[in-house]
């Protein structure tokens, strides 16, 4: 899935109308998509250096889809594109069901997290639950036997995520981007 962000022309602040009547067609959308899809890389840099929750390996997602961020221009708008799957997953959130298991496993330990379950082999035991508090709670994943095995996965039904606005910078960076992006071309272009 993609996300994406257009700055549209019925929306551009006036200092972008502006520099638009200098500045027109595919060069200036070009030069508004090659400025923002920068800014969101180097946002989505910065989210990476955040560490996950449970303290475990990372996954950097976020740096990956910095380098999957790609803009193209046409003569009328310009379009910046995050090819990478999940991220409008975290940017809207919504409703996880599993797709080829019965169950989505939730890494609940720092070890586990980053991995697939499928990673510890043999040493992982089922625990059943019934259905869990929510009814969305299928069991437990632990590491090894005995009643003090750690709890490595959570089994789930489905999720629901949270929207996350924070996953893209704000629309305020976004259109100053534009702008200096569009700024950009006019010096480049003085005689």
């Amino acid at each position: 899935m993609r996300a994406a962000a257009v700055i549209a022309n019925d929306t551009a602040s006036p200092a972008v109308k502006q520099l638009r009547f200098q500045a027109h067609g595919r060069r200036a959308f070009a030069a508004m998509g090659a400025s923002v899809a920068e800014s969101i890389r180097r946002h989505l840099v910065q989210r990476d250096l955040i560490p996950n929750q449970l303290g475990g390996r990372r996954t950097h997602f976020f740096s990956s889809a910095a380098r999957q961020t790609f803009w193209v221009a046409r003569e009328d708008e310009a379009e910046v594109s995050i090819a990478k799957d999940g991220i409008r997953q975290r940017l809207l959130g919504g409703i996880i069901r599993p797709v080829r298991k019965k169950a989505l496993t939730i890494p609940v330990s720092p070890e586990a997290y980053g991995r697939r379950a499928s990673e510890f082999g043999s040493e992982l035991r089922l625990v059943k639950l019934s259905g869990g508090a929510d009814g969305q709670t299928a069991g437990l994943l632990v590491l090894g036997e005995g009643p003090h095995a750690p709890a490595m996965y959570v089994l789930r039904t489905q999720v629901h995520q949270a929207p996350d606005p924070s996953v893209l910078p704000a629309d305020a960076d976004l259109k100053a981007a534009a702008v200096a992006g569009l700024e950009e071309l006019r010096l480049a272009e003085m005689p």
